[in-house]
């Protein structure tokens, strides 16, 4: 069951890296940077672990939490929402430690 998870992990992971391939017409390893990778963490306890529905609804609610932050604030500042989001995300998990979506109650 492991292997076929990961297996399915992996062929989600191609499908997507080749979907995302064709948005620009260059790839460089500077595309891909630590804060790219935090994104998927801080969906998952927004949404809460071991919640399908409620990562999906964290994924909905992160990407327009950041291009709304992208249009409001100026560009001089654009770069403090990279603090501005670490702050949210400690305060979110001592206020909810199990995610948004969930009931509170480990599952």
């Amino acid at each position: 069951m492991k292997l076929m998870a990961f297996s399915y992990g992996c062929f989600l992971a191609g499908i997507g890296g080749g979907l995302y391939s064709h948005l620009y017409t260059f790839l460089h390893p500077s595309n891909f940077d630590i804060l790219k990778s935090i994104d998927f963490l801080i969906i998952v306890i927004v949404g809460g672990m071991g919640s399908i529905t409620g990562t999906i609804y964290a994924s909905l609610i992160w990407v327009g939490f950041i291009e709304g932050l992208r249009i409001v604030l100026p560009v001089q500042i654009l770069d403090l929402r990279w603090v501005f989001i670490p702050i949210m995300l400690i305060m979110l998990m001592m206020w909810r430690p199990y995610g948004l979506i969930t009931t509170g109650k480990k599952q």
